[in-house]
This record gives structure tokens, C-alpha cells and sequence, in this order.
């Protein structure tokens, strides 16, 4: 338990049968070439002035690898290059930063092959190609004033029905026709393969997580070449369309898209928000529509929409 000074930890082998191998509380240690096992969380960082350096480490047989809750927002952390085995969750980070470097980590065999994103975010972030390991969505919300930037190719995975992606910022995901940027279930193994390694034990199917929506004034997103699918769970209280441009949105962009395969509306657009819906695919299969209005601004233009 690290709650100060200048830390170093190179080349150990760290275990616990139980809570935590290394847990660090407002603390900047830097962990090097260490092999952690067999805690439920191998490593934790705490505390909005902890900015830890984290590299070339092995995590195996722990429930969480490494759990971040907090981050400083100004000093760097450093999280490049460790390797994860036999986890149930690989990286589970509970805040993003500008500050933060999350690049070349790697892993197979954990029950989720994926660096689960949740919380909110504490300052602009780009999901990159850089890891070996898939995004995964829990609930991740994007802070007024921040950005998130998604880059082409980047597959991103939501983790069950209760898993959504809410923008209260700005969310720029601009795919290319040869790398388009997708949004699907954990269970498509059509998309960055077998994430929840379990073969062909589950297969994606409409309803398999919950909304992705854009809310309020200082909401924007740019979305071109991407792929939304399987979500607008229907099973609670509170049902929204799979694509959820909410009140007051203030500008959404969508081209060259597919949003397909929602229990629920497929695209539900509501009161004061402005948006744009263009050479786009927006289907509904569940007996659902397609696209529901209930106000704002809103310009289709030259998409194909279809609900049966």
C-alpha cells in the first residue's frame, strides 16, 4: 500500500491471495518488469494526484489486472507494454485523462479480452489501435468540455444490457470505407473476434446492451464510417432507442453509418436537439421504428431505412 514518496518496483514477484498486490493511494510509484498473480486486483491506483508509471509488468490469474479508479489530470501516467493472462478483466479504468499514455498492452485467455472503460472522463482521450486488447463499454460517460476521439478501425464492445456510452462533451469518431469505427455487443465475434472466449457458446443478438446517447447543450458528436449494432435493451423501466440523440443535443453529425439490430427504436431523436442523418443505413428488425421523433432540428438525407 503506497500512499507517498518515490517508489520503485522492478523485477518482483507480487501475490495475494485476496484484496490487493500493490495498491496505490495518491502515488506516482513506478512499477517495471514485476509479475503480479492471484489477487483480486493485481494492481490499484487511486487518488486524483496519482500518476504512476506501469510498463512491461505480467498480470495472470488475478480478477482485475489493474484497476484504475483516479488519475491526477495534469502529471503523466504511463500504462505501455504489460502483458495479461488468465484475468477477468485485463485494465478496468474508471476515468480517462489527457495525461494519461494507455499504448502496446497485450494479453489472451482472461475472460474478457478487453480494457473495460467506465466512470467519466477528467479530460480529452483518443481510443487508439495501440493495444492488443479491445475497448469495452460498461458505462462511460464523456465529461462537459472534454473530448473523445475514436480512431478508424478502433472496435469497441459494450459488456452487458445494462452497458452505455453517454456524451455530455464532444465524441469525434470518424471511420475511413477501409477502417470504419464499430459499436457492437461482447458477443460478436465478427468484430475483433472471440472477446469473451467463449467460442460460440453466445452470439450477438438485438438487445444485447443498452443505449448510446448524446445529451445536452454542450453535447456534439461527428460520426462518419461507423457501425452501430445489438443494443436498445428493452428489459428495464427505462427504454431508449439503441442510438439516443436526447434533449437539447447541440449538434449531431452522422454519414456513411449502419445502425442495425436494436430491440428498441433504432435512432430515437428528441426535443431541441439539432442533427444530421446522411448516405447512412438505419434498419429495425425487432417491430420497432426505425428512426422515433419527438422534436428538435433533424435532416435525413439520402439514407435507406427500413423496420419489420
Amino acid at each position: 500500500y503506497i500512499t507517498g514518496g518515490t517508489t520503485t518496483l522492478d523485477t518482483n514477484a507480487i501475490s495475494a491471495t485476496s484484496s490487493y498486490g500493490v495498491y496505490a493511494n495518491n502515488a506516482s510509484p513506478t512499477l517495471t518488469s514485476n509479475t503480479i498473480t492471484g489477487s483480486t486486483y493485481g494492481v490499484v491506483v487511486s487518488g486524483t494526484s496519482s500518476a504512476p508509471t506501469i510498463t512491461d509488468n505480467t498480470f495472470t490469474g488475478n480478477t482485475d489486472g489493474l484497476y484504475v479508479a483516479s488519475l491526477s489530470s495534469t502529471s503523466p501516467t504511463i500504462i505501455t507494454d504489460n502483458t495479461f493472462t488468465g484475468n477477468t478483466y485485463p485494465i478496468w479504468m474508471g476515468t480517462l485523462t489527457s495525461s494519461l499514455t494507455l499504448t502496446g498492452n497485450t494479453g489472451g485467455s482472461n475472460t474478457y479480452d478487453v480494457i473495460l472503460l467506465t466512470g467519466s472522463t477528467a479530460g480529452d482521450f483518443t481510443l487508439n489501435g495501440d493495444n492488443d486488447l479491445l475497448y469495452a463499454f460498461s458505462g462511460l460517460a464523456v465529461s462537459s468540455g472534454n473530448t473523445l476521439t475514436i480512431d478508424p478501425g478502433v472496435v469497441v464492445k459494450f459488456l452487458s444490457t445494462s452497458s452505455n456510452l453517454a456524451v455530455v462533451g464532444t465524441l469525434n469518431a470518424v471511420g475511413t470505407a477501409t477502417d470504419p469505427i464499430i459499436f457492437t455487443s461482447i458477443k460478436d465475434d465478427t468484430y475483433g473476434g472471440d472477446t469473451n472466449n467463449d467460442g460460440t457458446t453466445t452470439t450477438p443478438a438485438a438487445g444485447d446492451w443498452h443505449y448510446f446517447e448524446i445529451y445536452g447543450s454542450s453535447a456534439t458528436a461527428n460520426l462518419d464510417y461507423v457501425t452501430i449494432q445489438y443494443g436498445g435493451y428493452t428489459g428495464t423501466s427505462y427504454d431508449y432507442g439503441m442510438f439516443w440523440i436526447d434533449d437539447n443535443a447541440a449538434s449531431v453529425t452522422v454519414d456513411n453509418s449502419i445502425l442495425q439490430e436494436s430491440q428498441y427504436y433504432t435512432v430515437q431523436i428528441d426535443t431541441g436537439s439539432t442533427s444530421t442523418i446522411s448516405n447512412s443505413t438505419i434498419s429495425n428488425t425487432a417491430g420497432r421504428y426505425g428512426i422515433y421523433i419527438t422534436g428538435g432540428t433533424t435532416t435525413l438525407d439520402t439514407n435507406a431505412i427500413s423496420a419489420t
